[in-house]
């Protein structure tokens, strides 16, 4: 069996982890995952290395104890799959900052699913084409119709784990939000919120002020009866990222502005040909809002037409399936 390391920086919402265990499942590689940061979520990593995060200042990847296990598998594997990162990045270095020496003569794999391929394609297709790697992209809108040589991969999601309660029961209507990382909207974005249900008698909790381990997180999200991703965030992205898939998966019905059309196109139809969220606009939302919160039906519909979208398209076995196949062909 060929050995493969997934080496990820900035894993803040578990993509990497998921898909390192998607992958794992389907039982045709030994894939290791090492994580360069810690994250409030506390997933279980195979191996944590601390390496260049501003929260560990001063402790590198040298300085930890699975240092000689880390640079071992590296020198070891068959690939290297490495995650929102280059090695030898001219402008960033943070492997190297660390103290992380990736062997040049490895198959190379590189996976983005953030802001960073977002607003440096460019720079990093060139980059990726000089030297030969795989690219693979997570998020449908990353993609660009100029980019070079690369494939659309879903996010994983373990719809096994995430199981829906099965009579919740909520004495009082609970919306969860999510207003993402993008500060100078986040405000605005609550504020706006909250002003269209003034008046409206029902618990809103904020998850994104609340740093807890992703178990607790995942209770938290099926606990509510409707979960909204901010309409600034979400116009700036426009696509479904892993809180929303997490809730789908749990039969919350999600609200939230997805560019359906380009989502549908850039995905090389590997996530369907609708996407069951209930697609709303700043304009829209106090009238959406609304309507959810007084129709258990459209809840209902939400909620299995989201569960069935997510077992189909990005469970771990048809995630595994699409990284494996994917190896192998960089492997040949």
């Amino acid at each position: 069996m060929k050995n493969i390391v997934i080496l990820c920086q900035s894993d803040f919402a578990g993509s990497g982890y998921a898909t390192t265990c998607a992958i794992n499942s389907i039982g045709k590689f030994n894939v290791r995952h090492i994580s360069t940061s810690y994250h409030p979520f506390d997933f279980p990593y195979d191996i944590i290395i601390p390496c260049h995060q501003g929260i560990h200042k001063g402790s590198f990847a040298k300085d930890c104890k699975d240092y000689e296990l880390v640079m071992q598998l590296l020198n070891e594997a068959d690939l290297i799959h490495c995650w929102n990162d280059i090695p030898e990045d001219p402008k960033y270095f943070d492997f190297e900052k660390g103290n992380l020496y990736i062997p040049k003569n490895k198959p190379m794999v590189v996976t983005f699913t953030g802001s960073l391929y977002r607003n440096e394609h460019a720079r990093l297709n060139v980059i990726i084409k000089e030297r030969g790697y795989k690219l693979v992209v997570q998020n449908p809108m990353l993609r660009y119709l100029d980019e070079i040589d690369s494939v659309f991969i879903p996010h994983a999601v373990d719809t096994k784990f995430l199981q829906p309660i099965q009579n919740k029961n909520n004495e009082k209507f609970t919306l969860g939000t999510y207003f993402g990382h993008y500060y100078a909207t986040v405000g605005d974005d609550r504020n706006f919120l909250i002003s269209c249900l003034q008046g409206k008698d029902i618990n809103i909790i904020d998850h994104g002020t609340r740093k807890i381990p992703w178990k607790e997180h995942i209770e938290f999200i099926k606990n509510c009866d409707v979960f909204y991703h901010g309409i600034k965030i979400s116009s700036i992205v426009g696509y479904i990222g892993r809180s929303s898939l997490e809730c789908m998966a749990m039969k919350v019905p999600m609200i939230t502005y997805v560019n359906e059309k380009e989502s549908l196109k850039l995905s090389e139809g590997k996530i369907g040909d609708f996407i069951p969220v209930y697609n709303t606009t700043q304009e829209q939302l106090k009238e959406h809002l609304e309507r959810l919160i007084e129709d258990f039906d459209l809840r209902l519909e939400l909620s299995n037409k989201g569960r069935e979208w997510v077992e189909k398209y990005f469970s771990y076995a048809i995630v595994g399936r699409f990284y494996s196949d994917m190896y192998e062909e960089v492997l040949k």
